[in-house]
């Protein structure tokens, strides 16, 4: 899992802590699912970032203790609390803040379809101006044809990318998506296989757990998914498992 840490994070009271503490936070941010729920020992998490058992337990007794300093008043301002007596814990705003990352992609997708209008608009208006004062002559009958034609053209393609783009599960740079769209999609080959290659995507084990590409970047690579299959799953040992959520937490760092 990865974890999106808001700019807020750096005016809290959890930045008046020692380096270590503020480390182990930062780790269970990144080591907690998308519901933050951090289901892991103590000694496994001592093991992937690198520090003495002691310390960690130190620090997580900490995040569950009242903080007067804390900016937000939810359960006093703890920041964990347990899910087991043994081990496990729920990161206490974790999903407040990750409806707040929900609603960032709502508006941005509402900022992209704004300037989308406002470019139509502009040139719409532009084009009605220069026929108003044009003095040239009329076009011949078959660049008028042709024109029409393009026009059509032009008309399904908008229709059909607004169609298949509806269906998308993470609507964000509409604008980009669709300059991909006019570039990969010209036959009706393509377009089948572009709804291939999404129902592909949407039925694949990433989306079911979340993670999705916004728009404007799986528009841009779409043809990867026509053929695409789920591998295998291999069974990971307890090993292999501490070993690769180690990895990806220096990674996220």
């Amino acid at each position: 899992m990865y974890a999106r840490v808001y700019e807020q994070i750096f005016s809290s009271s959890i930045m008046e802590e020692d380096l270590e503490t503020r480390y182990i936070w930062f780790c269970m941010l990144t080591l907690s699912d998308r519901d933050g729920f951090v289901d892991i020992t103590i000694p496994a998490i001592a093991r992937r970032i690198n520090l003495q058992e002691e310390v960690v337990g130190k620090a997580i007794d900490k995040f569950m203790m009242p903080d007067p300093s804390s900016r937000t008043d939810t359960q006093e301002g703890r920041r964990l609390e347990k899910i087991r007596e043994s081990f496990g814990w729920k990161i206490i705003n974790y999903i407040h803040y990750r409806d707040l990352r929900n609603e960032e992609n709502r508006r941005e997708y509402m900022r992209e379809y704004m300037r989308d209008k406002r470019s139509v608009n502009k040139k719409v208006n532009s084009n009605v101006n220069k026929l108003t004062v044009s003095t040239c002559k009329p076009p011949l009958a078959t660049t008028a044809t042709a024109t029409a034609t393009a026009t059509a053209t032009k008309d399904t393609m908008c229709v059909r990318f607004d169609a298949i783009w509806k269906t998308y599960p993470s609507r964000v740079g509409k604008k980009a998506a669709y300059k991909h769209f006019k570039i990969s999609v010209k036959t009706e080959e393509d377009y089948n296989n572009l709804q291939k290659a999404l129902n592909n995507y949407k039925s694949s084990d990433r989306v079911k757990r979340g993670i999705l590409q916004n728009g404007s970047t799986w528009f841009n690579n779409w043809k990867d998914w026509i053929e695409y299959q789920e591998a295998k799953k291999k069974i990971e040992t307890t090993e292999e498992r501490d070993r690769r959520m180690y990895e990806e937490m220096k990674d996220s760092f």
